[in-house]
């Protein structure tokens, strides 16, 4: 199961991943140069965790892996909830203003000179509700190649699934507003 991390603050805004095109590095190991799904897109951080011991636990390692930050150091798990979907998990995790600054430079710096076990991410930043659902739920080919669509839709095509659905987001953020506790 797909496994991903929605850290929200008390004001609703959210941490967004912005995708790399393609990547080359995976578990730590460098491989050739792979388009990714969801191109350079906004996302939350995540995807199928090995060797977790449940949902909550593979949502955190996909989040290490992605940015080289461990989560618990800036959210206690009394913050922490997760909700399984039908088809992907997610670990909905509070952080105090005074915390994000810190969490989005580690995670940056990480990101930025390969200090983490996967190749996925451009950089992570903190974005308003409204402004992520939209970013979140919405396609933009202008942030990927035609070279990387054509790809990810011959992948797609293989497999029978529509490379430009985020419904698992829109999923993600519809259940954040609903079940947040502010």
């Amino acid at each position: 199961m797909y496994c991903y991390v929605v850290i929200y603050d008390q004001n609703l805004n959210v941490l967004l991943a912005k995708k790399k095109i393609t990547g080359a590095r995976f578990e730590g190991k460098k491989t050739n140069p792979t388009v990714l799904n969801y191109s350079g897109q906004e996302v939350f951080p995540g995807g199928d965790p090995k060797n977790a011991k449940d949902t909550t636990d593979g949502a955190l390692k996909e989040f290490t892996e992605e940015t080289g930050v461990n989560l618990n150091s800036y959210i206690g798990n009394a913050k922490m909830w997760t909700k399984d979907f039908t088809y992907f998990s997610a670990t909905f995790c509070y952080i105090e203003d005074n915390k994000k600054g810190d969490l989005v430079k580690e995670a940056t710096t990480n990101i930025a000179s390969g200090k983490t076990d996967d190749d996925e991410l451009e950089t992570v930043y903190f974005l308003d509700y409204k402004s992520a659902y939209l970013k979140l739920t919405t396609w933009d080919s202008s942030l990927t190649t035609p070279q990387a669509e054509q790809e990810l839709s011959l992948r797609a095509s293989k497999k029978k699934y529509n490379y430009q659905d985020k419904s698992w987001f829109k999923e993600m953020m519809d259940h954040l507003k609903t079940n947040n506790p502010f």
